[in-house]
């Protein structure tokens, strides 16, 4: 099977996917919409000076009073989810990701819903990005 031509895609402020071709619904010409895609993001701060320990639970959407949180509700049900539909991103740089603590990869499913872990300390101003993506 060939490999799609992904530089003839582009995306709109409403993130749906396009293609080169006709006119998109949202009228833009030349352009064909091949699906929505409803990625969710949140941004977590690190406001307290000391360390956040490695491989201590986080809980993404209450990480307590030492973090500032912004962006959408995520949900993270499972270690299936965490692996398939998560991407990690620490100070900008994306993390690997693993289903467990085992796996010895950089941010894991803590095994706790909602909660990831890291396998180093984080510091304050810490910056993580975590991105949802729908199931494929």
């Amino acid at each position: 099977m060939a490999k799609p031509d992904i530089s003839k895609l582009y995306s709109d402020p409403e993130g749906n996917i396009f293609r080169e071709g006709a006119t998109s619904l949202t009228g833009m010409p030349g352009l064909t919409r091949i699906y929505p895609v409803k990625t969710v993001k949140k941004v977590l701060i690190r406001t307290a000076r000391d360390q956040y320990d490695k491989n201590t639970p986080l809980n993404i959407e209450t990480p307590g009073p030492d973090w500032d949180v912004e962006g959408d509700s995520i949900t993270i049900p499972n270690s299936g989810t965490f692996t398939d539909s998560i991407s990690v991103f620490y100070n900008g740089a994306l993390l690997l990701n693993g289903p467990n603590a085992a796996a010895k990869r950089d941010v894991y499913f803590s095994g706790v819903p909602g909660a990831i872990a890291f396998e180093f300390n984080l510091k304050q101003k810490t910056v993580l990005q975590i991105w949802k993506f729908p199931p494929s």
